[in-house]
């Protein structure tokens, strides 16, 4: 089931796992768990250069800057132990 799609990135979920894929350079991430939810970060919190704050130095002189990162974080749903419709770990 694919549950996003832009110009530069598709993510699909399928009984396996998870897979985000970049459509210009065609790189694919893949996470596969035991878990029933993923959680998508993209360093929402990281400096932001529009408000000219200074980015995260990084690895080889590169900068880490507003939605510098990616991951897909497999885990339970956060409110599944207030949700009974949620699934249950066990």
């Amino acid at each position: 089931m694919k549950i996003q799609e832009s110009d530069l990135l598709i993510i699909t979920v399928n009984l396996l796992g998870y897979s985000a894929t970049n459509t210009e350079t065609r790189i694919t991430l893949e996470a596969f768990s035991d878990q029933p939810g993923v959680q998508l970060y993209t360093g929402n919190f990281f400096p932001d250069p529009e408000k000219e704050e200074t980015p995260i130095p990084g690895k080889e002189n590169r900068e880490y800057a507003k939605h510098g990162a990616f991951c897909l974080e497999t885990q339970n749903f956060p409110n599944a132990i207030n949700v009974v419709s949620y699934p249950r770990l066990t």
